[in-house]
């Protein structure tokens, strides 16, 4: 539904004389946030103000250091794609207390100046707006003018989307506020790929940590280090588009501008997956066996390791298109292939074609990957839908426990 900004208007007076919102007239998330409102007594007319007492502040912002230091140059990135509008990149915490804003200097500092940092808005307090909205909304959500509940956002165009951690959990919330519907359109493609970036941003800080725990004692460091390498140069890569995109964003040269865009959001998919990967490869933890493909995680696996491969001089070739069912810990069966992995790569000459073959093994009921120049190295993982006590690669066992 496009927004008109007068009959919009119209149904927010009609609202503040009789307490009633009519139906159908309101964009669905719109509709669904001033019910919120209403739901918790907010006013249409005054920001219930709180903000954190200094202390309050100082120890939010150092608890949320690693959030802030993620996200500042994608929201220099925003800030830049808006150019000579009148904007505000604003970064809140989960609870919608924001704790960063970059903008014009009148947007950030001036009389009519955004919220700042230390001021809680949870739509309680504030209404519905481009931070306490997309958390109380659970994503996107956009807010046109006078679809802001409180009277006094009502010159502003708000966006915003929450921001998940590495862990899936809500980390916080990305928005920008501008003037003029119209730039609001310009940045929409900017604000999601962003807010991406800043989650990637988590998952690469959070995984440098698990690797030198996990890598660090079971290898040596220079795999540690290209494993590190390659991350941070895909990250880098998304990073570069991104910036590229925002130049031209501002020269209105906009099928380019989403081009890149989407070039940069695949490279951060990318990233994310194989960040995701390498956690719980890092990750002690376990998980209930379930029904997984063992080809297409050897698939995954000689992606991850390619950058590894190409050190040793080794062309990696995974053979079997076919599904191979396995009943099994997802996480145990990723650490599993990684070591086996490693021992091929350690096992086979430089300058030589590794071969991956991935197969069912009807007669013995096992799902099997073999290493051509490695033939004593072999992945047996059982397809029976039962739990086992080890997995058995060539002559040696890796327990369970």
């Amino acid at each position: 539904m496009q927004t008109d900004q007068h009959s919009t208007k119209n149904v927010w007076n009609h609202y503040v004389y009789t307490r009633k919102i009519p139906r159908d007239v309101l964009r669905e998330s719109i509709q669904r946030a001033w019910q919120r409102c209403d739901q918790v007594g907010a006013s249409p007319f005054i920001m219930q103000a709180r903000e954190l007492t200094s202390a309050q502040a100082k120890e939010l912002f150092e608890r949320e250091g690693n959030l802030i230091q993620a996200a500042k140059p994608y929201m220099q990135a925003l800030s830049q794609a808006a150019g000579d509008e009148r904007h505000a990149a604003m970064l809140g915490d989960r609870n919608a207390v924001v704790i960063d804003v970059l903008g014009d200097e009148e947007s950030v500092s001036g009389r009519q100046r955004v919220p700042g940092p230390g001021a809680l808005l949870a739509e309680q307090q504030a209404g519905a707006n481009g931070i306490g909205s997309p958390l109380a909304e659970g994503g996107y959500i956009e807010l046109v003018g006078s679809e802001h509940f409180i009277e006094g956002f009502h010159p502003f165009t708000c966006q915003g989307l929450p921001l998940t951690g590495p862990n899936g959990e809500i980390a916080g919330v990305l928005s920008t506020s501008v003037r003029r519907v119209e730039a609001s359109h310009r940045i929409r493609e900017i604000l999601y790929c962003a807010a991406h970036g800043i989650e990637a941003e988590l998952i690469r800080r959070q995984l440098s940590m698990e690797l030198q725990q996990m890598l660090g004692g079971e290898t040596n460091d220079a795999l540690l280090d290209r494993i590190q390498q390659d991350m941070v140069q895909m990250h880098g890569a998304a990073r570069l588009r991104l910036e590229k995109a925002i130049r031209l964003v501002r020269a209105n040269r906009h099928a380019e501008v989403t081009q890149l865009v989407e070039v940069a959001n695949q490279l951060i998919t990318r990233f994310r997956m194989q960040s995701q990967l390498w956690r719980e490869i890092a990750s002690a933890g376990t998980e209930e066996p379930r029904r997984h493909d063992l080809a297409q995680h050897a698939r995954e696996m000689a992606a991850l390791l390619a950058t590894e491969a190409a050190v040793r001089g080794l062309d990696v070739v995974v053979h079997g298109t076919e599904p191979v069912p396995v009943h099994v810990d997802r996480r145990e069966l990723q650490r599993t292939l990684f070591r086996a992995f490693l021992r091929a790569f350690e096992s086979s000459p430089a300058r030589s074609t590794l071969r991956i073959d991935v197969a069912n093994d009807e007669q013995l009921a096992l799902g099997t990957i073999r290493f051509s120049t490695a033939p004593d190295v072999i992945v047996a993982i059982d397809q029976k839908p039962r739990q086992f006590d080890s997995l058995r690669i060539g002559s040696f066992v890796i327990d369970k426990h």
